[in-house]
Parts: structure tokens; C-alpha cells; sequence
């Protein structure tokens, strides 16, 4: 087996694993958004039960892109995933009771 042969058999994989931060975080975010837009379609800002969960997935979300764009990968996954689970949980409350007058 040559030289050549055994540095690219170890180059891919630890080419793979480099580009996993960025890929997964901009996954992320993506999903954290539209869970975001869900929410705001179904006007959780107004509901005062859902507004605090939206309004920190809000912020969660622009932390996350701030941290994606400083290369924090691992921390940027973290606020994405926070994110979206707080869209969710605003969507949900939301969905099921009314907006104030």
C-alpha cells in the first residue's frame, strides 16, 4: 500500500468530521427558524402565555447565528436546538388558545 493511499485514507475521515460543525448548525438554525415562523403564524407574540417562549426563541436564535458566524459550531448547535424547541413549545400554547383582544 503507498504513502499516498494511507494519508487520503486519513485525511477524508478527518475531513468529514471538520465539516460536521457547520452543516449541523446551519441545519439547525434552519429548523429553529421555521419553527419561529410557525410560531409567529400562529401569533404567539400575542398570547400572553406563548410570548415569553417566542420571544426567547427569538433571541436564542440570533445568539446562535452570532455564535455561527464567530465559528462556535458546538454553542451555536446549542442555542439553535434551544431555539427550536422553544418555538415549538410557543406554537403549541399558541395553537390551542386564542389571541388576546
Amino acid at each position: 500500500m503507498s504513502w499516498r493511499r494511507i494519508g487520503i485514507g486519513l485525511l477524508l475521515p478527518l475531513l468529514a468530521v471538520c465539516a460536521c460543525g457547520p452543516v449541523e448548525s446551519t441545519s439547525v438554525i434552519l429548523d429553529a427558524e421555521g419553527a419561529c415562523r410557525a410560531a409567529e403564524v400562529e401569533h404567539a407574540g400575542d398570547v400572553p402565555e406563548a410570548a415569553y417562549y417566542y420571544h426567547s426563541a427569538k433571541q436564542y436564535l440570533e445568539k446562535a447565528k452570532e455564535e455561527q458566524g464567530y465559528a462556535d459550531f458546538e454553542i451555536a448547535i446549542d442555542y439553535g436546538r434551544k431555539a427550536l424547541e422553544l418555538a415549538k413549545k410557543a406554537r403549541a400554547i399558541a395553537a390551542a388558545k386564542p389571541p388576546s383582544p
